[in-house]
């Protein structure tokens, strides 16, 4: 076994194998820091092994697209690819969907302040509640996400314990 299939072409197998598994997890199943963290730093090392092996294979990866019908054909499917997740829908009829996983976004982005709007809540009565969960509060002009970044909690626990409304 060769130098390039030992150290690049194997790990890189394995990286792509690892960052697969944890984005479908994350996509589907569970969100943790470490998860998060895992996937990234594995995507960093998948990204510079790839690197290497086009360097590697360079002359190979040439030759790949000196022939047009090869060139042309991967264009063509990688254009299709592209234009299926990112053409939007010609159904006019169609009612605007707010994304789930948008919103949150936009939620966790918000400060306390923002959202005691949303609760009927002052924003002592939100930061009493985080406190009363054990979570460490500075300020109401603190966003969700920073509170939980500051507890090492998932910035939708935070959210959860702020959007509860009164009885």
């Amino acid at each position: 076994m060769n130098f390039a299939k030992k150290w690049v072409t194997l790990p890189l197998a394995l990286s792509f194998l690892i960052v697969a598994v944890t984005g479908i997890i994350l996509e589907f199943a569970f969100k943790s820091h470490e998860l998060i963290a895992i996937h990234v730093w594995i995507g960093f090392v998948m990204v510079a092994l790839s690197l290497c092996h086009l360097l590697k294979n360079q002359s190979s990866f040439y030759t790949y697209l000196k022939d047009r019908k090869i060139t042309f054909g991967f264009l063509l499917i990688f254009s299709f690819i592209l234009m299926a997740f990112y053409y939007p829908s010609q159904n006019s009829e169609q009612k605007v969907r707010i994304s789930p996983k948008a919103m949150t976004r936009v939620l966790t982005n918000a400060k306390i302040e923002t959202l005691t709007s949303m609760v009927d809540s002052s924003s002592e009565e939100m930061i009493s509640r985080l406190q009363s969960k054990g979570l460490s509060v500075h300020s109401k002009d603190e966003t969700v996400k920073e509170i939980a970044f500051n507890n090492k909690v998932e910035a939708e626990v935070v959210l959860g314990y702020l959007l509860v409304t009164k009885k």
